[in-house]
C-alpha cells in the first residue's frame, strides 16, 4: 500500500512553493501526499501581493478529516503565519508519534513575512520540540538560536543551542552564507553530517518546501534520515539545474523542442520496444554547439513504466550518457545535424531502418584501436569519423553488432528532434 505524507502550509498561487510543491515532491518520490491549507498567498518568484489566512476552525477539520481516513505515515509543516494556527497544531500534533519534518519558515526570497511576529516565539517554545528534524535557513536559524552566523562554526554553535532547547534534529541549509559554495548542515544525535555543492545561477524560490518534503518522503520509505538527507540535496540540485536551463534563452529553445519529441514517444507504447537494454536518450543541440554543455538531454535517460516509455529525471546539459558525445562528433562534422537517439539492435530493427528509406551504415567496433579506450569519448568520436570517412556524410543510422562488454545498438541521427523522432516512428511502422 502506497505511503501517505500530509502537508501542512500555505498555497503559493505560482506552484513553486508551499502546498504545491509539497505535493509535487510527494509525488515524484511515489508518497500519496494529504495536506491541510493554512493560508492562500497571491504570490510569484519575486514577489508577495497578498496572505489571506485560513479559519482555525478549516485548519481543524482539514486535519480531523485526513486523519480520520488515513494512515498518516509522516507530517511536514510549511508556512503556518498565525499565533492562532500554532497552538492548533501543537494540540494536534503533540501525541503524534510518526517522523514530523517542521520548516520553520518566517521569511519568503521575496523578503514578505510569512509569519506574524506574534507567532515566532510560540514556533520556538512550542512546536519546534515536537519535531523529528527541523530545516530552517540561515535567516531562520539566527531568529531561533539568537545568535549571528557567519561561518560554519557558527552553524555548528546554533545547531548545539536548539539542541539544548528540546529540538531533536536539526538540518541547517546554508545557501544565504556569502560563501563560493553552498554548505548545508545536518545535526542528529550529536552528529554533524556535512553537505557541501557548487552554487548555481538560478531562481531558488520554493527549494526549501521541496527539501524537507523530500526529506519526509525519504524517511517514510524507509531511508535513514541521514540518507534521506542526501537524497533530498540531489532532488533538489537537480531542480536547480534545470531552472538554471530555463533562464537560458538559447536553451530554452532547445528545452520546448527536447520535451516536444520527448512527448511524442512517452505517447508511443511501440516505442517501448526500441528501448536499448543501458535505456536510450534523446540529446538535442543547436548549430553553434560546441561542447555538451550546448546540449540538451536528460538525466536518467529513457525508460518504461507501466508499458509506456519515460524520461526519468531533470533536464541536464550533456551529462554522462554517450549519446550527447555522439550528437557532438557527428555536428562537428556536419553542422546541421543536431539531435541524435539510441535505440535496440536487433536484426529485425535494422531491417527496419532500411524498410524506411533510411541511410544505414554499420560499423565493427572489434576494430576499434585500443587506445581509443583511453580516451573520455574517445569511442563516440570513432563510431562516428569512420563512418563519415567511408561514406563521406553523417548516414540516417550507425549500428554496431557490439564486442566483448560492448552493447550492440542503433543511433539515429537527424536536423532537429522533430526529425529524429519522426524517423523513429518510421522505423516502428516496419514492425
Amino acid at each position: 500500500m502506497m505511503k501517505t505524507a500530509l502537508t501542512i502550509a500555505g498555497s503559493d498561487s505560482d506552484g513553486m512553493a508551499g502546498i504545491q510543491a509539497d505535493l509535487k515532491t510527494f509525488k515524484h518520490f511515489k508518497v500519496h501526499g494529504l495536506s491541510v491549507i493554512t493560508a492562500i498567498t497571491a504570490q510569484a518568484p519575486e514577489k508577495v501581493l497578498s496572505i489571506h489566512t485560513v479559519p482555525a476552525e478549516s485548519i481543524s477539520d482539514q486535519f480531523e478529516a485526513v486523519r480520520s481516513s488515513f494512515n498518516i505515515d509522516g507530517i511536514k509543516t510549511g508556512m503556518l503565519y498565525t499565533a492562532n494556527t500554532i497552538e492548533i497544531l501543537r494540540e494536534k500534533l503533540h501525541k503524534y508519534d510518526g517522523p514530523l519534518i517542521i520548516d520553520p519558515v518566517m521569511i519568503a526570497g521575496s523578503g514578505a513575512l510569512l509569519l506574524q511576529e506574534d507567532a515566532i516565539i510560540p514556533l520556538i517554545d512550542t512546536l519546534l520540540p515536537l519535531a523529528t528534524i527541523i530545516t530552517p535557513n540561515i535567516h531562520e536559524a539566527e531568529r531561533i538560536a539568537k545568535i549571528k552566523i557567519r561561518t560554519l562554526e557558527d552553524m555548528k554553535i546554533a545547531a548545539k543551542k536548539m539542541r539544548d532547547m528540546g529540538i531533536q534534529g536539526i538540518l541547517m541549509k546554508g545557501s544565504h552564507l556569502n560563501t563560493p559554495k553552498i554548505t548545508d548542515m545536518f545535526y542528529l544525535e550529536d552528529d554533524f553530517h556535512i553537505h557541501e555543492k557548487k552554487r548555481i545561477n538560478a531562481s531558488a524560490h520554493g527549494t526549501g518546501c521541496v527539501f524537507s518534503a523530500a526529506l519526509l518522503a525519504g524517511i517514510i520509505n524507509g531511508s535513514t534520515p541521514q540518507v534521506a538527507f542526501h537524497r533530498a540535496e540531489d532532488h533538489v540540485s537537480g531542480i536547480m539545474k534545470e531552472r538554471a536551463l530555463l533562464e537560458n534563452e538559447q536553451i530554452m529553445t532547445l528545452e520546448r523542442e527536447f520535451r516536444q519529441g520527448i512527448a511524442r514517444l512517452e505517447n508511443s507504447k511501440g516505442f517501448c520496444k526500441l528501448i536499448a537494454e543501458v535505456r536510450s536518450n534523446l540529446a538535442v543541440g543547436s548549430e553553434q554547439m560546441r561542447s555538451l554543455e550546448d546540449i540538451v538531454t536528460t538525466e536518467g535517460r529513457i525508460t518504461q513504466s507501466y508499458g509506456y516509455p519515460i524520461a526519468i529525471g531533470p533536464l541536464e546539459l550533456g551529462g554522462i550518457h554517450h549519446v550527447p558525445r555522439l550528437l557532438l562528433s557527428a555536428q562537428r562534422l556536419d553542422n546541421s545535424i543536431r539531435a541524435a537517439i539510441n535505440i535496440r539492435f536487433k536484426e529485425e530493427h535494422v531491417e527496419a531502418c532500411q524498410l524506411a528509406k533510411l541511410d544505414v551504415q554499420e560499423i565493427d567496433r572489434r576494430k576499434e584501436p585500443p587506445k581509443n579506450l583511453q580516451k573520455e569519448g574517445g569511442t563516440m568520436e570513432w563510431v562516428v569519423e569512420e563512418v563519415y570517412k567511408r561514406h563521406g556524410k553523417i548516414p540516417d543510422a550507425i549500428f554496431d553488432r557490439g564486442d566483448f562488454k560492448k552493447e550492440p545498438m542503433i543511433r539515429i541521427f537527424g536536423r532537429s528532434a522533430t526529425d529524429v523522432i519522426n524517423k523513429i516512428f518510421r522505423i516502428l511502422s516496419f514492425l
